[in-house]
């Protein structure tokens, strides 16, 4: 330690100290400066490279989303396209269900349409038969008719001239029993 006159005795040295003191300050806020515009830089360049490496990921990773999307697109319109199969499978059973239903209904009503000619064609057969023996019959009680028209006919050839010919023997038949 130096005592206080020695301090005295040496003011360059007191100015020296002083302007060093003040030069070391200077240094050490021109340091702290330099230390945080380092700082600022080295921030800088691990910005810089951060950003870079984003962007250098970025087509990966835009080509994996992409990728990604395509594969979920496709899936999605699978499924889309299956359940419209399924559904087209399940409408195609139930038309064939109802073609089926269709055609048995068909087949009863042909048959029935079948049964119910057979009977009329029966029925008309019957009736023809029935008229045929009831004009005969009518021949045998009054005799053939003996006008030229009548004697050529032949009942079963020509219904409206039967029953014209029936009709008239009747005729002639009531007023043979209101003679009597």
């Amino acid at each position: 330690m130096r005592g206080f006159g020695e301090e005295l005795l040496d003011p360059e040295n007191e100015i020296k100290s002083l302007r060093c003191e003040r030069s070391n300050s200077g240094l050490k806020r021109a340091l702290a400066c330099r230390e945080d515009e380092l700082d600022l830089a080295r921030n800088d360049v691990k910005d810089r490279e951060r950003v870079g490496q984003e962007e250098e990921t970025l087509p990966n990773k835009f080509h994996d989303e992409d990728r990604d999307l395509s594969t979920q697109l496709a899936y999605d319109k699978s499924d889309i396209l299956h359940e419209d199969v399924r559904q087209a499978e399940t409408d195609l059973t139930t038309a064939r269900v109802r073609v089926t239903q269709v055609e048995q209904k068909l087949n009863e009503d042909q048959r029935s349409i079948l049964a119910t000619e057979n009977q009329y064609i029966d029925q008309l057969t019957e009736r023809n038969t029935l008229l045929l023996a009831i004009y005969q019959h009518m021949d045998k009680i009054l005799g053939v008719d003996k006008t030229p028209g009548a004697a050529e006919m032949k009942p079963f050839m020509d219904f409206g001239a039967l029953r014209d010919n029936l009709i008239n023997r009747l005729k002639a038949l009531s007023q043979i029993q209101l003679d009597f």
